[in-house]
């Protein structure tokens, strides 16, 4: 029995001896078989060379998705896609109508939001799996190409927009004029972001930018939209309130309203409200039928074409033609009103 418990004396020293000689070492080769990349970003990718960070998660794509996210944050607040300018400035780049930078996009391993497309010349340069659940990505920018593309991409928008701005005297006090500027604006919005991200990337390359403000541009557009006129005329209203309507959307838009002798653009409208019989039904219900034309008088075009219908019960026919005509109000003011807002706000060359 003495023999058997010095032998198990043996085996619990020997094992413990062997715990304490394996730990140190076996956590050592787990450190050695991580990229030095994944601890030290800036050790592989030298800061005075490269914008470095890196992400992790369950899978590859997640890892390099918070890679990307990690970098952007570098930038602080100088980079957004919620902003309609941003929204306007990506259409016009979808349609031809600004040139942007071939790297305007980034690694196919990453989900890409608009943000990431507009941090220009970021890539995915590393992805690494540990062997048990978790992957890492280093994402990063090479400081001097990628403020290169940057200097090139305002240079660029610099000149779309002096072309869009270089309107003759005569031609100025118009919609087309009008529009113009608010793409010109949307442009010189971003390019403040993209200032922002060269401030540091490159605060000498930034500094030497002179691109215009989008709040220069706008004061500019306002002055130009309170130079139009809009004559509104109605058939078939009832208190001129279908006028009156239309009337609070051109001047909401910051025009004012004239007589058509002195009013450019007309807006032509006509308003039917009807009776209508629903079987099994004892209310009184009325129909109202809207059409509207926005047209530019001096090219004889109709600029915004819009139309809108509706039906209303009440227990007398009176007030059911009111609730009719109170839609085509409430029609007016909201989606025409938007239609109106969003031709305003768009312009392809």
């Amino acid at each position: 029995m003495l023999k058997v418990t010095r032998l198990i004396a043996v085996v619990l020293v020997a094992a413990s001896a062997f715990s304490c000689a394996s730990g140190p070492k076996a956590a050592n080769a787990k450190t050695a078989a991580t990229p030095a990349w994944v601890l030290s970003p800036r050790d592989s990718y030298p800061e005075s060379q490269f914008l470095a960070a890196v992400g992790s998660g369950p899978s590859r794509a997640e890892a390099a998705s918070k890679a990307m996210a990690a970098l952007i944050s570098v930038f602080g607040q100088s980079v957004t896609s919620s902003s309609t300018a941003m929204q306007h400035y990506a259409q016009a780049a979808k349609n031809g109508d600004i040139t942007v930078d071939k790297s305007f996009s980034v690694n196919d391993t990453v989900n890409a939001s608009f943000e990431y497309k507009l941090i220009l010349g970021a890539e995915i340069k590393e992805t690494w799996y540990d062997g048990k659940s978790a992957y890492y990505a280093l994402a990063a920018m090479d400081k001097l190409k990628s403020s290169l593309a940057y200097s090139q991409m305002l240079e660029k928008d610099s000149a779309t927009i002096e072309e869009l701005t270089s309107v003759p005297e005569a031609d100025r006090n118009s919609l087309e004029t009008f529009r113009r500027y608010a793409l010109a604006a949307d442009i010189a919005d971003v390019d403040g972001q993209f200032v922002n991200i060269l401030s540091v990337l490159s605060p000498g390359a930034a500094a030497a930018s002179d691109a215009k403000t989008g709040a220069t541009l706008r004061a500019e557009q306002m002055k130009i939209g309170q130079n139009l006129a809009f004559s509104v005329t109605v058939s078939g209203d009832q208190g001129d309130r279908i006028k009156s309507a239309i009337a609070s959307v051109i001047t909401g838009a910051g025009f004012k309203t004239g007589d058509p002798s002195d009013s450019r653009y007309a807006v032509q409208a006509k308003i039917d409200i009807s009776e209508i019989t629903l079987q099994g039904n004892d209310n009184k219900f009325a129909r109202y039928v809207l059409d509207v034309q926005i047209k530019d008088s001096k090219s004889d075009t109709v600029l915004i074409p819009f139309s809108d219908n509706g039906r209303s019960g009440q227990a007398t026919l009176a007030e059911a033609e009111n609730r009719a005509l109170r839609s085509a109000e409430t029609a007016i003011k909201e989606k025409l009103g938007k239609a109106f807002t969003d031709y305003l706000a768009t312009y392809s060359k």
